[in-house]
């Protein structure tokens, strides 16, 4: 039997995925959510948060939290280390990221440092935009990583 050479791709969440799968007012971005997490048992995809994304979620009203760690709890943690906190700073200081997008620059810094694929995030502000994506990843060309995708749930979800 031919075995396949192919990893699983390894994707990290964003606080903003989770976060639609209990949205009422945008039921279109509810559903893709969803499709996107029924792929948790898909060996095709590994998925990962960092405790950046458990910190976030403690911010929310105490049913809801409870709710999204519940629904999290399938994911692997990775560690936010001192090269994250650098490279986000980088982002930040060299304008790919607003000075104003902490967290979103330490969760992009997350998923490169710990060579990930892709960020998956429903932020097309900040994150899920092309000039932004080009910027951070001259950032990490510059610093000896490699380009890091950041990508919407849609863009996972459809074959």
């Amino acid at each position: 039997m031919k075995q396949s050479l192919r990893r699983p791709l390894k994707l990290y969440v964003d606080t903003s995925v989770p976060n639609f799968l209990f949205a009422e007012d945008d039921q279109e971005k509810r559903k893709v959510t969803e499709r996107l997490f029924a792929l948790l048992a898909n060996k095709t995809f590994e998925f990962y948060i960092s405790g950046i994304v458990l910190r976030e979620i403690e911010k929310a009203p105490a049913a809801k939290r409870e709710l999204l760690i519940d629904c999290l709890k399938q994911m692997a943690v990775l560690e936010f280390t001192p090269a994250c906190e650098h490279l986000a700073l980088a982002y930040l200081g060299s304008g790919a990221l607003p000075k104003s997008s902490v967290e979103d620059a330490r969760h992009v810094a997350v998923a490169t440092v710990h060579n990930l694929d892709a960020v998956i995030s429903w932020n097309f502000k900040h994150l899920v935009n092309l000039r932004r994506i080009k910027s951070v990843n001259l950032v990490n060309e510059g610093m000896g990583y490699k380009h890091i995708e950041i990508i919407s749930p849609q863009e996972v979800i459809e074959p």
